[in-house]
């Protein structure tokens, strides 16, 4: 039996060691931590500034049942609802809201299918907006500065450190003026900044949050004060931009909430197929998904080449990914892959797959490319029959791509690194799958032009059409493996943002491009941009499911001994002493600032 301290004593001691926690980052004093017990379903929030607990009752469904087994949960400032994923009895994941003031559960959208929900977090994602106005460096000439690095078009770099050391400046102020294609900000403590605007509308930057600014920019960076030809204050830097991608808390058209679900594959799933000159004959009845995973050429380096696709089952085709014959109706070289084309029928045994590819090039080199007519034919790859040098078919087991990407491209590998063991250097790949990569440049294989990464497509077979469920399975072995998707909260629809090496319990990021994981006592990154997993460090305990932020640091919470521990993302050690918050069993936790608690604010938001 576990012996607990009176609720007195345990508030107090909570309330030593969460001043610990707000030596850290101040911020901490500012935030309610929320959490669902795993076995009651008992709501509860926890205000770090004062130590007080209080409980919302259990989380209820309409109908009285009792959610309980909640183990993923996320908040977006300004809600009113706490985002839980639940899961059936049927193992199906369902959003769910729930009301912070009465821990009412309503069922949104559509479900996100079977497979445990094991955990979310809500961050801000892109806006491709214009941007203009500018930003302080030094608002109201705070002691903290606003931390600052500029990247100019040619990769050069502007930190605030070297501002800070009164560089020479023209007669105006002026330290840098030309284009920029990176600028990051966070301002600092305290100051305010509420001079860009961001489509249209002012983007009231929030104190010591992250705001990432990426695109072509006109910039200039100077000095309100100069003495003897060097800037001495008042620095702030001149944005504008016709369109640039912008990350910032800010936005909440921009906020996504990502979950990590667990897919588990299903034995007898499996399509018999052979590959006969690079065409794949299933042996048996079956239903296909083609995915075109990435496109990548160009003209040497001059202009992108439209990339085209089409399907061929049996005799008959199919242009699910657009026109074939068109290169600009029907291009997949445009950066919005992945494409996903489920043929709605199940086909008989023998009748044969296949994808071809088609480049295009422009006719006359002055041609700027916007229509149609300016580009013509270039080479069309099609490994039926005969086979075809142009195109390389992989199955599971096989030597993983090693050749390089043509003038610095993306190399093949990188395509399907997903479906790669780094390990032992092959493909792994679920025995239903078959991986095509296409040379769309070049006929000499000798050439270094020969990249095979101009069109890659993944060819998946099922034993029915209902049977795909944007899975892609690429762990081995019979055990689960996992992904993470971003989830419109409001309908259910979801994107796969990558596929995942183990099954993690608890998620936590700060901008939505690089997550945190636990997988047992260990922590792990996981970078969406680059497609990496990468192990940090071991964690004091390995029964850490509830994994968060609170400002800029992670916090992880131990299912057993019902601790808050403060998280060094560098090493997954932990950075200070643990906090006992008085909740118990929790499989999910959120942060709130207490600003943002609607019950203070009196608003009520869907």
């Amino acid at each position: 039996m576990t012996t607990r301290l009176p609720v007195r004593a345990a508030l107090l001691l909570a309330c030593v060691v969460t001043s610990t926690l707000a030596s850290l980052d101040p911020v901490v004093n500012e935030l309610y931590v929320w959490g669902i017990n795993r076995t009651s379903g008992a709501l509860q929030r926890y205000d770090l500034g004062d130590g007080g607990l209080v409980t919302r009752g259990n989380v209820r469904l309409a109908d009285g049942t009792v959610l309980t087994g909640i183990d993923a949960s996320a908040y977006i400032p300004g809600h009113q609802n706490i985002i839980a994923f639940w899961n059936d009895p049927d193992n199906v994941g369902h959003i769910t809201y729930v009301d912070v003031e009465t821990a009412r559960a309503t069922f949104v959208g559509q479900d996100l299918g079977p497979g445990k929900i094991t955990g979310a977090v809500a961050g801000y994602g892109n806006q491709s907006t214009q941007v203009s106005g500018f930003l302080e460096l030094d608002p109201q000439g705070e002691s903290v500065h606003t931390e600052f690095v500029l990247t100019k078009a040619n990769g050069g770099e502007i930190e605030w450190a070297d501002l800070d050391n009164d560089p020479n400046v023209s007669s105006n102020g002026t330290y840098y003026q030309g284009q920029a294609k990176l600028i990051q900000v966070k301002p600092g403590r305290t100051g305010t900044q509420s001079n860009v605007i961001a489509g249209g509308q002012n983007l009231s930057i929030r104190n010591e949050f992250d705001y990432t600014f990426a695109g072509t920019m006109d910039v200039r960076i100077w000095a309100g004060e100069v003495v003897d030809g060097k800037g001495i204050d008042d620095w702030r830097v001149d944005i504008f931009s016709p369109t640039v991608v912008v990350q910032g808390v800010n936005l909440q058209q921009g906020w996504s909430v990502f979950a990590l679900q667990r897919v588990e594959a299903e034995e007898d799933d499996d399509v018999n197929f052979l590959i006969v000159n690079d065409t794949v004959v299933p042996l048996e009845a079956f239903a296909v998904e083609v995915t075109i995973l990435g496109a990548a050429i160009t003209a040497g380096g001059d202009y992108n080449v439209p990339v085209t696709t089409q399907v061929r089952l049996g005799s008959s085709y199919y242009q699910p990914f657009g026109s074939f014959s068109q290169p600009l109706n029907g291009n997949v070289n445009d950066n919005l892959n992945p494409r996903r084309y489920v043929y709605p029928n199940l086909l008989p045994a023998g009748t044969t797959v296949d994808v071809l590819g088609r480049s295009w090039i422009k006719r006359e080199s002055h041609y700027s490319g916007e229509s149609n007519a300016h580009w013509q034919q270039y080479l069309t790859v099609d490994g039926s029959a005969t086979g075809s040098p142009q195109l390389i078919v992989l199955r599971n087991g096989d030597p993983a791509p090693n050749i390089q990407g043509y003038l610095d491209q993306t190399d093949a590998v990188e395509f399907v690194r997903d479906f790669v063991d780094f390990d032992t250097n092959t493909m792994v790949l679920d025995e239903n799958q078959a991986i095509f990569l296409y040379e769309l440049g070049t006929t000499n294989m000798h050439s270094s032009a020969a990249d095979f990464q101009d069109l890659v497509a993944l060819v998946t077979l099922a034993k029915h059409p209902d049977d795909f469920d944007e899975d892609e399975d690429d762990d081995d072995g019979n055990e689960a493996a996992s992904r993470l998707v971003r989830v419109d909260h409001r309908t259910g629809g979801y994107i796969q943002l990558m596929t995942l090496d183990r099954v993690y319990d608890g998620l936590a990021t700060r901008e939505g491009r690089v997550f945190y994981g636990t997988h047992g006592d260990e922590l792990y990154k996981i970078d969406v941009l680059n497609q990496t997993e990468s192990l940090v460090g071991t964690m004091p305990r390995e029964d850490m499911f509830g994994l968060e932020f609170a400002g800029q640091t992670l916090m992880a919470f131990s299912v057993e001994n019902d601790r808050l521990y403060p998280i060094d993302v560098l090493t997954g050690a932990a950075v200070t002493a643990s906090a006992d918050v008085g909740m118990l069993e929790l499989g999910t936790i959120t942060f709130m600032r207490r600003d943002d608690d609607p019950a203070l604010l009196q608003k009520s938001y869907d």
